[in-house]
């Protein structure tokens, strides 16, 4: 990403409070907001024909066996804000916060707030503020972490230490993120009730590729969350994990990387004015180029592109058998904006959360998109 767009999805990580995003998902689930918004109530059951699914006993987490597993990062997200004009080398009067972050962390959040009752597999340290985090997801999220995360005493919970400027702009963070090479792979066991597992970016591609290995000897479909531009690169340049992915949510930049970064950015220049014409048209001819050469890394007989592009809305671009198609869905405008931050992690636990409840895609990507806008103006 270049280093603006790089600046404002910083500032906007940090900015994320875990209580709205708790706020978020309960109205989202809140079956009164889905019959004002057209859409049927989701069946808390599973349907006869979803063969994947099982019922057993839990161990945390209800009854049911989870059709979703999530593997992905935690981190504690620390953010101090000046009260003016930033001093360099001495203390300055201001605000600090402290909330629960990571992208796989948020979507297990906004699938157990939908009462999808998630697996996560996460990794954390064996510290206060961690114990707390996994108390919040099992209490208060219906998330079941203790089955599956790994708790791990040498290494500190991940955690994200920012200082803004009193203008809110980034101006210098710490990211402790050793933890994150301890994430853990879901189960057999696990994975023989599943019908999904997300996996969001920050564990090491050999996890991932072991993951999506695991998830295919047990015919799991994978979806892939690339995390950021960077993360994104590296997952692609494993051919062996791509061809495992069936499903995978990239932004506008992360999908150029995982395109081959500079060698299409040529193609599709001018991406401001030209996302501009797609939300009028609804010509998605600017994406094609990219998207057409990531489906071709990905799952051979099937796979989908939820393409993010914020105020633009969403692409959902699919393979199927080697054919290629599009389908444009403009964003729905929220009532206000308060913080955008956990637009993209709804959008894509509301996706996942539609999809093993018997949605199809485009029901599925309009419910997620109704989802995403209603997140950001809580």
């Amino acid at each position: 990403k270049s280093q603006g767009k790089s600046l404002r999805s910083n500032v906007a990580l940090v900015k994320r409070n875990a209580e709205v995003g708790s706020q978020i998902a309960v109205a989202i689930a809140n079956e009164r907001f889905m019959r004002e918004e057209g859409f049927k109530t989701l069946p808390n059951e599973p349907s006869a024909n979803e063969s994947n699914s099982s019922s057993g006993t839990g161990e945390t987490i209800g009854a049911a066996k989870p059709k979703v597993i999530v593997m992905g990062g935690s981190v504690v997200d620390y953010v101090a804000t000046p009260d003016q004009e930033l001093i360099l080398y001495t203390s300055n009067p201001g605000k600090c916060t402290e909330s629960d972050g990571g992208v796989g962390r948020n979507i297990a959040e906004a699938l157990g707030r939908l009462q999808s009752k998630p697996l996560f597999c996460t990794a954390i340290g064996l510290d206060d503020r961690g114990n707390s985090l996994v108390q919040n997801l099992e209490v208060n999220c219906n998330v079941d972490v203790k089955s599956a995360a790994k708790f791990v005493n040498s290494a500190r919970t991940a955690s994200y230490l920012a200082v803004l400027c009193e203008s809110g702009d980034l101006h210098t963070a710490i990211a402790d993120m050793e933890m994150n090479t301890y994430i853990p792979v879901p189960s057999d066991e696990a994975l023989q009730s599943a019908d999904i597992l997300v996996m969001d970016a920050n564990a090491p591609v050999e996890t991932l590729l072991n993951a999506s290995n695991a998830a295919m000897k047990a015919n799991v479909k994978v979806f892939l969350e690339p995390t950021s531009v960077p993360k994104a690169a590296v997952a692609t340049n494993s051919e062996g994990l791509m061809q495992n992915i069936t499903y995978a949510s990239p932004n506008y930049d992360e999908l150029l990387a995982m395109a081959g970064g500079s060698s299409v950015q040529g193609e599709v220049d001018d991406i401001e004015l030209q996302l501009h014409d797609l939300e009028q048209s609804g010509s998605i001819s600017p994406l094609k180029t990219a998207a057409e050469i990531v489906l071709r890394r990905m799952k051979e007989d099937e796979s989908y592109l939820l393409i993010t592009l914020g105020k633009y809305g969403v692409v959902l671009a699919s393979k199927r058998n080697g054919s290629f198609q599009y389908s444009y869905i403009p964003s729905s405008t929220p009532s206000s904006i308060e913080n955008v931050t956990g637009a993209g992690d709804t959008l894509c636990g509301a996706f996942v959360h539609s999809i093993t409840n018997g949605y199809n895609h485009i029901e599925a990507l309009h419910f997620a998109v109704q989802a995403a806008a209603f997140s950001v103006s809580w």
